[in-house]
Parts: C-alpha cells; sequence; structure tokens
C-alpha cells in the first residue's frame, strides 16, 4: 500500500469511527439498557443503532490497529460476543442475518429471505428500504432493520476480489471462513438485516 492509499484509509478509518461515536451518542454507552416505554418500533431502532455503533466502533479500531488483516481476524472472534451484549444489555434476541452469509450460522431462513427481497425490492425502485415489525404467533414481536452497504471501508471484505479486496485479504477470508458468500457487493447493496426479537416477557420490562 503506497503512503497515498495508505493515508486514504487512515481517514476513512477516522470517519468511520466518529460516524460510529455520534451514533452512539446522545448519553447511551453500549452497556446502558434503553429506554422500556417506547414504541416497539422505536425501541428496535434504538437497539440496532447502539449494536452498530458498538460493532463500527470496535472494528474501526481493529482496522486502525493492523489493517482490513487485523479486522478480519478481530471480526471473526468478536461480532458475535459484542451483538450477544448488546442483546443482553436489552433484554432481547438479536442478530444479523444476510442471503449472502460469511458466517453459515447467519444465513437467512425462508421468512427471512422473503423480507430481504422486500427491501431489495424497495432499493431497486429508488425506495428506501422500510423496517417491518411483525407480531408473531406466541405474542412475541419481531423487528427488521435492513442493512445498507454504505462505507467504502466495508469494500475491502466485501467487494470484489481483485478490485477491492486483495489477494492476501481474499485468502485470509477463505482462511477463516471457509464456506464464505459475503463478496461481490458494491455500495448501496442490500448486506442483510437485523432481527430483533422481543419475548413476550421482555415486551414490558
Amino acid at each position: 500500500m503506497n503512503c497515498t492509499s495508505a493515508n486514504g484509509l487512515k481517514i476513512l478509518i477516522l470517519t468511520w469511527l466518529c460516524a460510529a461515536a455520534m451514533l452512539a451518542g446522545e448519553g447511551a454507552k453500549a452497556t446502558d439498557a434503553l429506554p422500556k416505554n417506547e414504541p416497539l418500533e422505536t425501541r428496535g431502532k434504538a437497539i440496532v443503532q447502539q449494536a452498530f455503533a458498538l460493532l463500527s466502533s470496535n472494528l474501526g479500531q481493529a482496522l486502525a490497529a493492523g489493517g482490513v488483516s487485523n479486522a478480519l481476524a478481530y471480526c471473526s472472534e468478536k461480532a458475535l460476543p459484542l451483538t450477544q451484549l448488546a442483546a443482553d444489555t436489552n433484554h432481547v434476541r438479536l442478530r444479523r442475518v444476510s442471503h449472502k452469509p460469511r458466517n453459515p450460522a447467519n444465513q437467512a431462513n425462508p421468512t427471512e429471505l422473503m423480507l430481504l427481497k422486500q427491501f431489495q425490492s424497495q432499493a431497486t425502485q429508488g425506495k428506501a428500504a422500510v423496517p417491518v415489525l411483525i407480531t408473531n404467533a406466541d405474542q412475541s414481536v419481531t423487528f427488521f432493520s435492513p442493512i445498507t452497504l454504505n462505507n467504502p471501508l466495508c469494500l475491502n471484505c466485501h467487494g470484489e476480489p481483485g478490485k477491492n479486496i486483495t489477494s492476501a485479504n481474499a485468502a485470509l477470508i477463505r482462511r477463516i471462513y471457509p464456506k464464505d458468500r459475503a463478496t461481490g457487493f458494491k455500495m448501496g447493496d442490500l448486506r442483510g438485516m437485523w432481527r430483533v426479537d422481543f419475548e413476550p416477557a421482555a415486551l414490558t420490562r
């Protein structure tokens, strides 16, 4: 990497860290439980925002400390525990699912794939993908929120191999994630979605 590209990467990392700090702002820490007296859609959006800020800030620090290869290794070890931290803090179940997952554990099920197609259809029509709130048969409530790839840094791990992803990083991805399908994305593409499950007992906690 030459000096120009290295400086550009540093600027992007700093921008990402600042954005994550702003998302995590307004006084709420990643380990602070969010207000329970808000409508579920508002709570779902806030939990997703909190989890995104937690993941983004930590991943940005890993990038700044050791570049993309360090961030890949960090993400493989810490993404799920950090997501679980946000879930436990707010007494919900929280997952990221995708039609093209990096980790097979995040593969969307048939119902989730239908929602992802709905989000993709909205994007194709030039509309903003709108989060969805569903009441389930057991009276639990699930909030789904689209994840759109809108940060150029993401292309270093999820873009096109040979164009955005270096051969060394592509090899590392194959080693860490032998069943990876999460490449070939472009800016603005739907990467997946957040799923927040509110259990009946937790709806008024």
